[in-house]
C-alpha cells in the first residue's frame, strides 16, 4: 500500500527522499515529475475555477422536490419514530466517529545491492472494530444538545418520547452496524488470522447496542454547552469540557459493565484459541444488545416525556 501510493499524486512527493536513500534516483525523478505535474494541474484547475467564478458568479437556487419524495425517508414506513426524525433534522448535530489501527515496520539496511523491507504485525488493527463501534455509541451522548432549539418541534409536536428515541437510535444504527461490520471483518482480513474475527464482531456490535442504549438514556437527561448550528464544529464553548466530564465518564464505564459478557466470551476465546466462544459472544452481542436497546430506548422516552419542556428551556438558555 505504501508503495502504491509513494507513485500516486497523494504521496509521490513525500517519497522522493525515500527513493534517494534507498539509490534509486530514476525512481526519485518520476516521483517528483508526478508532484510536480500534480500541483500544475492543480493550479490551472485553480485558475480556471478562479475566472470563471469571476465572470458567472454563483447564484442561489432551490430545488422544489415533489410530495412525497423526500429521499430515503419515502421508502420508509410513516412510524413515529420516522416522522421524528424527518420533522427535527437535528442541524449541526454530527456523530464522530474514530478509526484506530496501529502496525509497525522493521526495514533492513542495504546489503549486497539489495534492499528488504518486512512488516511485522502487532495486532493492533484487531481493536479497530470495537474503537469505532465504541465511539459511534458513545456519540448519541449530546444530540439533543446539538439539536438546539429546534428541538422545540419535538416539543410542540407532541412527539412521544419513545418514537423520539427509537428515530435516533435507527439513524444511526442504519449507517454503523454495517460500518462496524465491515471495519471488524476488514481488520481479521488484513491480519489474516480469522479466530478471533466472531468474538470481535460481538465485542464491537455489543458496545454500539449498549452504547446507544445508555446514551438513549443519558441524552435526555442532561443537556451539554455544544458549538451552536451554523457554528465551527469544533469551537469549544466555555465550561463544555468539564461539564461532559462526569456524565461521559460514567456512560463510559456502564457501557463497558454492559459488555462485559462479551468481552469474558472473547478473551476466553482467545485463550483457548476455540472459535466456538467467539461465536456465543457473537450471539450474547445480539440477544444481549438487543435487549439493552429496547429497555434503553423505553426508559429514555419515559425520561424524555417528562423533561422535554425542561430541556427546551435548557436549550434555548444555552442557545
Amino acid at each position: 500500500m505504501a508503495t502504491g501510493l509513494g507513485w500516486s499524486p497523494l504521496g509521490a512527493v513525500w517519497a522522493v527522499p525515500g527513493a534517494v536513500a534507498a539509490g534509486d534516483p530514476i525512481g526519485a525523478l518520476l516521483r517528483l515529475i508526478i508532484a510536480l505535474a500534480t500541483f500544475g494541474v492543480l493550479w490551472a484547475v485553480w485558475r480556471w475555477g478562479l475566472a470563471r467564478s469571476l465572470v458567472t458568479p454563483a447564484r442561489a437556487s432551490s430545488r422544489v422536490r415533489a410530495p412525497g419524495k423526500s429521499g430515503l425517508f419515502g421508502v420508509l414506513p410513516g412510524t413515529p419514530g420516522v416522522r421524528s426524525r424527518r420533522a427535527a433534522s437535528r442541524t449541526g448535530s454530527a456523530t464522530r466517529a474514530t478509526c484506530a489501527s496501529c502496525s509497525s515496520s522493521r526495514c533492513c539496511p542495504r546489503s549486497c545491492g539489495s534492499t528488504r523491507a518486512s512488516t511485522t504485525s502487532t495486532g493492533y488493527i484487531f481493536a479497530a472494530g470495537p474503537v469505532v463501534a465504541f465511539s459511534l455509541g458513545i456519540g448519541m451522548i449530546a444530540d439533543v444538545s446539538y439539536d438546539s432549539t429546534a428541538f422545540a418541534l419535538h416539543v410542540s409536536k407532541s412527539v412521544p418520547g419513545r418514537a423520539d428515541r427509537w428515530g435516533r437510535a435507527a439513524a444511526l444504527l442504519t449507517f454503523a452496524v454495517p460500518a462496524v461490520v465491515v471495519v471488524t471483518v476488514g481488520a481479521a482480513a488484513l491480519e489474516g488470522d480469522w479466530l478471533p474475527a466472531p468474538g470481535l464482531l460481538g465485542l464491537s456490535l455489543g458496545m454500539l447496542l449498549a452504547g446507544v442504549a445508555v446514551c438513549s438514556v443519558t441524552s435526555a437527561r442532561f443537556v451539554f454547552p455544544v458549538p451552536e448550528p451554523g457554528d465551527n464544529p469544533f469551537r469549544s464553548r466555555p465550561g463544555a469540557n468539564i461539564s461532559l466530564l462526569g456524565p461521559t465518564f460514567a456512560a463510559w464505564g456502564v457501557i463497558a459493565v454492559l459488555s462485559l459478557p462479551e468481552i469474558v466470551l472473547l478473551v476466553v476465546s482467545l485463550v483457548t484459541r476455540e472459535a466456538v466462544w467467539g461465536w456465543l459472544g457473537l450471539l450474547a452481542a445480539v440477544v444481549l444488545g438487543g435487549v439493552l436497546l429496547v429497555v434503553g430506548v423505553r426508559v429514555g422516552g419515559r425520561l424524555l416525556d417528562r423533561r422535554a419542556p425542561e430541556l427546551l428551556q435548557q436549550l434555548r438558555k444555552d442557545g
